[in-house]
């Protein structure tokens, strides 16, 4: 299973929907998005058990790599 979540979300954060996502499935792969990045967020973000973090704008071919990294393949 895998999640695809940006930080910047409208009734909260995806840092905290991250948060509870990883209560509710620890298992899952998780691929954060922001278009503004820092240090602290990635920290956070990875801390709490994303498996990757990624700027915004980010390509197609890079996604797919990570999703497929992410999926073990």
């Amino acid at each position: 299973d895998l999640a695809i979540l940006d930080i910047k979300l409208k009734k909260m954060s995806g840092v905290e929907v991250l948060e509870e996502l990883k209560k509710i499935t620890p298992a899952m792969g998780v691929i954060m998005l922001t278009g503004y990045p820092t240090m602290e967020t990635a920290r956070e973000c990875l801390k709490l058990g994303a498996t990757e973090y990624c700027v915004k704008p980010i390509d197609k071919d890079e996604i797919e790599e990570k999703v497929a990294s992410v999926l073990g393949g």
